[in-house]
């Protein structure tokens, strides 16, 4: 009998699972479905943060949804973002 994370048989992604030491540049955490990430690139989401040095996280939030959408997508999009503070 298999159990744990991943072994669900109605789950059809992998989570990742992992640890990172905060940096005093590491401004957001993004957890999001796959509509976002199936649309936008890592390294996307990262320069769209590097530009957008003051934004809150309510901001990049919205900037990352329209992005999904310039890359027309958007369909069952879920994105959570979390703000540090230094």
């Amino acid at each position: 009998e298999r159990s744990g994370i991943g072994t669900d048989e109605h789950e059809r992604a992998r989570p990742h699972v992992g640890v990172h030491k905060l940096r005093s540049t590491d401004r957001f955490l993004v957890a999001a479905t796959d509509g976002l990430f199936d649309n936008v690139e890592n390294e996307i989401i990262l320069e769209l943060s590097h530009k957008t040095k003051t934004a809150t996280a309510e901001e990049f939030l919205l900037l990352l949804k329209e992005q999904v959408e310039v890359e027309n997508g958007g369909d069952n999009l879920t994105i959570v973002v979390v703000g540090f503070e230094h």
